[in-house]
């Protein structure tokens, strides 16, 4: 996960801030890939990459010349399969999520004062690649 924090609202603030690290033992992509996510994590919309562009990507086209693409046909009974193992699927991650947590009115006050402070320091931010 890009993003991770203990603290709700610091991990928020790291969201909308776009503040993050490539933590080498769990990054294991290219310089071209962390431009890639750089580019779709921008956070000042007008310098985001959009989708278009996204797929016009120097990394996104660079496999492309090598993939095969294989189609095959699936029997109908294949499908009620894979609905079911879907189904299970949701449910496990339902369970597992935090759907019916409540947020802490002191938490939001803490990530809107946190907000007002980084918004004062946005245009110096920078990325970070494994270095705090």
């Amino acid at each position: 996960m890009p993003f991770d924090d203990d603290c709700r609202s610091r991990l928020y603030t790291q969201i909308i801030t776009a503040n993050y690290i490539y933590y080498p033992q769990f990054w294991s992509g290219s310089e071209l890939a962390k431009d890639f996510v750089d580019a779709l994590l921008e956070t000042d919309p007008d310098a985001r990459l959009s989708a278009t562009d996204a797929v016009k990507h120097e990394w996104f086209m660079g496999n492309r010349s090598k993939l095969k693409v294989i189609i095959k046909t699936r029997p109908a009974s294949d499908f009620t399969t894979i609905q079911r193992t879907r189904s299970s699927r949701s449910i496990r991650s339902v369970t597992r999520s935090d759907h019916g947590h409540r947020v802490d009115p002191r938490e939001v006050d803490r990530l809107a004062s946190d907000l007002q402070r980084l918004a004062k320091f946005q245009q110096h931010s920078t990325k970070h690649y494994g270095f705090l």
